[in-house]
C-alpha cells in the first residue's frame, strides 16, 4: 500500500464516530514520519473527511506541535545521520566492502542526502565503484541530487523504494547492498529475503543491514515466527531484534550466506548493524 494511502486509512479509522485522533498513535501504526502524518491529517481536515474535535480544536494544536518537532530536525524525516557509534557503523560497512573480492561494479544503496558512506567507499576502497541510489522522500531525494551534482558522484538515482530495485534485479547484478534502513525487521524482512533468495549480490559481496530495535504493533509476527524456529534462551527485549534477524538470515541464506559481524549502536534510537556476506 502506498504510504499516503496507508496513513489516510489509519487516520480515518482513528477518527471514526467523531473520535479525537491521536497522531502519535497513527505515527506508530504506520511507521512513518511526523511530517507525512501531519500533512495527510491537514489534507483530511481541509477536505472535511475528518471533523476536528470541538474542544479547543486539539487536532490543530497537535499538528502545530508535530510541525515544530519536524522543523527542529532539519525538515526531513531522518534525524539519525549522527549519533553514538553511527560513524563506527559506517566504518564497519566500508571495511567489509574493502575486504571483498567482488568486482568493482554497482552498489545498490540508500545514501541519505549527504551520501557519506558512498563517498567513503570511493575515497578509501575504489573509485571504480558506481551506485544505484534509492530514496522515497522527495525532499531528501532533491537534497541527494544536489550532493551528487556538487561532488560529481558516479550515481544513478531511483525516486522510490529500494525494494523496487531488489524486485527488478537479476542474479549477480550488484557487488554489494547497503540496506541502511533504520526501520524495523517487521517492515523490511520481505525485501531482505528477496535479495538473498535471488542472489542479486555477487559471491563475496556484502549486504549491510541496519535496523532499529523498536517493535511496533502489527509487525511482531516475524519476531514470533523466528522465536518458534529458534527459541530465545534469554528473553531480553534489547536482544530480540538481533536474535530474530540472525535466525532469519540463517534460515533464508542457508549455506550460501554467512553473518560476518554485528554492531549494536545508538543514534536517535537503539540500532543494530549486521554484515552478511555471500559465500557461494
Amino acid at each position: 500500500m502506498e504510504t499516503a494511502t496507508k496513513i489516510r486509512k489509519v487516520l480515518l479509522k482513528e477518527a471514526k464516530g467523531g473520535n479525537k485522533v491521536s497522531l502519535t498513535k497513527v505515527i506508530k501504526k504506520t511507521n512513518t514520519s511526523y511530517f507525512l502524518v501531519s500533512k495527510e491529517y491537514k489534507s483530511l481536515l481541509k477536505s472535511k473527511e475528518i471533523v476536528p474535535p470541538t474542544s479547543k480544536s486539539e487536532a490543530i494544536k497537535n499538528i502545530g506541535k508535530i510541525i515544530k518537532k519536524f522543523n527542529k530536525h532539519g525538515k526531513d524525516k531522518f534525524h539519525n545521520a549522527k549519533g553514538e557509534k553511527k560513524q563506527l557503523a559506517r566504518e564497519t560497512m566500508v571495511n567489509a566492502i574493502e575486504n571483498s573480492r567482488a568486482s568493482k561494479g554497482t552498489i545498490l544503496t540508500l545514501p541519505y542526502k549527504h551520501c557519506i558512506i558512498e563517498k567513503m567507499i570511493l575515497d578509501r576502497v575504489s573509485k571504480r565503484y558506481n551506485f544505484m541510489a534509492c530514496e522515497l522522500d522527495q525532499k531528501v531525494f532533491n537534497a541527494m541530487l544536489m550532493t551528487i551534482a556538487k561532488n560529481n558522484l558516479p550515481m544513478n538515482v531511483h525516486r522510490g523504494g529500494i525494494g523496487e530495485k531488489i524486485e527488478q534485479a537479476k542474479e549477480n547484478e550488484y557487488s554489494h547492498l547497503i540496506l541502511d534502513y533504520c526501520g524495523q525487521l517487521g517492515t523490511f524482512h520481505k525485501e531482505i529475503q528477496m535479495a538473498i533468495e535471488k542472489n542479486i549480490v555477487e559471491v563475496d559481496g556484502t549486504i549491510s543491514i541496519t535496523l532499529n530495535k523498536r517493535i511496533t504493533p502489527n509487525t511482531e509476527y516475524i519476531y514470533e515466527k523466528m522465536e518458534q524456529l529458534n527459541p530465545r534462551q534469554v528473553k531480553n527485549e534489547l536482544t530480540r531484534t538481533e536474535h530474530a534477524l540472525r535466525t532469519f538470515i540463517n534460515r533464508v541464506g542457508g549455506m550460501g550466506y554467512a553473518i560476518e559481524s554485528t554492531l549494536n549502536y545508538h543514534d536517535n534510537t537503539s540500532m543494530i548493524l549486521m554484515i552478511v556476506r555471500r559465500i557461494s
